[in-house]
């Protein structure tokens, strides 16, 4: 494809001629396209240095001339020129390389490039490496001192197990023994495995410091738990409540089991005073264990003390007397194990080991004899309470006799509970009779001032009328109530003291006898021309009057 020649470039500067045009290529369509197009004038300077690229996708000719008729870029244009400051301009925007710093006026040097890692191992061992390096405060040699010398003290168990599982093999430290470049480009794994590699066994100084801190441990908890042990199984030999209880049981059970095959027993299997719940009372809620608790509470008050005589009970029932044992065993086995492997290694090594070891066989006999006193008891303990040889294990025996305890305890607190609340409920059911006896006494007594009433009423309207009888006089005079409401009566009837006094100066006097006539008033004063001057009597002296009166009619 052909396309338009550059221009020749200018006086004083050389360049390459351009090539001859193409067969078939016109002139005459170059100067024809050239004034169709003024296109922007380029001088042909080259760049004075090394330019970045410009990232387009350049269109063929054809494209562009195609027949596809006129665009963007066969289009008549204003010209475009050029010129030396432009060039300049983009040579220092544009440059390959950065410009020297304005401020110092002198040329960068170029950055130094850092000299390549050698990796000897796989890059997942690398990064693990890196990891454990910093969890470390001090320098990586400080702690390989530590290794050296068995400071197990100064670093941590969890540490030295991860500093174990990272020991390269052997074929990883025969590579990094063969390396023979330059030491500062080896990776931090390479470096912390090539300082390792300077401690002899390194490995078994690893395993020392790991059982030294395991052994510590072990013997910090196996120490309180055999003694725990040993002192549980001494209290229950030694208690006199637990004994009393045991045969307490036995006559209530024999008590209980009469006429039947259980009857007149001398003894039961301990794992009998598992089953005290099954036997349920009349009353809900309550079962022999209940009335046992009760019974001990109120009667024999003394055996409550098995709380107190069996305090390790609780803490030895969650212990195993083989896995003591075996624990003891392992720990004796590892120090045997390591006292022989010491005998191949270097007399240093045996020597900054050799106190530990002597230590650790001391603690283990330490242990080991209070095992064997828990053995011995604890065949005393299954003659003691007739237990089978064939089934008996002390650690089923200790949990039986916590169960046992624990549920008397149990049976203890729900009792005072249930007392409690019985308590409650029958403060409650005499509140509410109190309540219902008041609320009948008041209705009662509504009732009988309703009566006296109804009888006050038909009285006072029969000695209006002059009907009285001697019944209805009877009861107006037997009830208080009617007497008291007559006094009211009588009282809005009396006569004025001015009245009363006029009828004192004139020397007469009130007679109490009721009128002749049957159809007088007895409450009402005499229509005589000395009513006014009478005096009011007073409901006793009318219904003494009218009893009088009933008596004579």
């Amino acid at each position: 494809m052909g396309g338009i020649p550059p221009p020749p470039p200018p006086p004083g500067m050389g360049g390459v001629p351009p090539p001859p045009p193409p067969s078939g290529f016109s002139m005459a369509g170059v100067g024809m396209m050239a004034n169709a197009v003024t296109r922007p004038t380029y001088t042909g300077r080259q760049p004075s240095t090394k330019l970045k690229k410009l990232n387009w996708s350049k269109l063929g000719n054809e494209k562009i001339h195609g027949p596809q008729g006129n665009n963007i870029w066969n289009s008549k244009v204003d010209g475009v020129e050029l010129k030396e400051d432009d060039y300049k301009a983009i040579e220092t925007l544009f440059s390959a390389q950065p410009p020297p710093s304005s401020t110092t006026g002198a040329q960068k040097k170029p950055q130094e490039k850092k000299p390549k890692t050698v990796s000897l191992v796989d890059g997942k061992t690398a990064l693990q490496v890196g990891i454990f390096t910093r969890q470390f405060k001090c320098p990586m040699h400080q702690v390989i001192t530590w290794i050296r010398m068995l400071q197990s003290d100064q670093l941590e168990v969890d540490q030295l197990k991860g500093l174990e599982r990272l020991l390269p093999d052997q074929s990883v430290m025969d590579a990094i023994r063969t390396y023979n470049g330059d030491p500062d480009k080896l990776g931090e794994a390479e470096k912390l495995f090539l300082s390792l590699d300077k401690v002899p066994s390194v490995g078994i100084h690893v395993d020392i410091m790991i059982l030294q801190h395991e052994f510590k441990e072990a013997i910090d908890l196996l120490k309180p738990d055999i003694q725990v042990l040993l002192s549980s199984i001494k209290e229950l030999l030694s208690s006199d409540c637990l004994k009393k209880l045991f045969h307490l049981l036995l006559c209530l059970g024999n008590f209980l089991n009469h006429g039947t095959f259980s009857a007149n027993a001398n003894g039961f299997k301990t794992e009998s005073i598992l089953k005290l719940d099954d036997t349920r009372s009349n009353k809900p809620r309550v079962t022999f264990v209940h009335f046992l608790a009760d019974y001990t509470e109120n009667n024999c008050k003394e055996l409550m003390g098995l709380f107190d005589e069996v305090p390790n009970l609780a803490k030895a029932a969650r212990l195993s007397l083989d896995h003591l044992s075996g624990k003891v065993r392992s720990l004796e086995s590892k120090i045997k194990k390591l006292d022989v492997v010491l005998v191949r290694q270097t007399e240093e090594l045996q020597s900054l080991a050799k106190p530990f070891i002597q230590s650790a066989t001391v603690e283990i006999k330490e242990l080991s004899e209070p095992l064997k006193e828990i053995e011995d008891s604890s065949q005393m303990l299954k003659q003691f309470f007739c237990e089978d040889d064939k089934h008996y294990k002390l650690e089923t025996f200790m949990e039986t006799m916590h169960k046992f305890v624990k549920r008397i305890q149990e049976a203890v607190k729900e009792n005072a509970a249930r007392k409690e609340a019985e308590a409650r409920r029958q403060k409650r059911d005499k509140a509410m009779a109190e309540e219902k006896a008041r609320k009948a006494a008041l209705k009662k007594e509504k009732e009988s001032r309703k009566a006296e009433t109804a009888i006050v009423d038909d009285m006072l309207q029969a000695m209006k009328s002059g009907g009285a009888t001697r019944r209805s006089s009877r009861v107006v005079l037997e009830s208080d109530a009617a007497l008291q409401r007559l006094r009211k009566t009588m009282s809005l009837n009396a006569v004025p003291e001015d009245h009363e006094s006029h009828a004192d100066k004139a020397g007469t006097t009130m007679p109490h006898a009721l009128p002749e006539s049957p159809g007088g008033n007895i409450l009402s004063p005499s229509r005589s021309p000395h009513a006014r001057r009478r005096k009011t009597s007073t409901p006793e002296d009318v219904l003494s009057d009218l009893a009088k009166y009933q008596a004579t009619h």
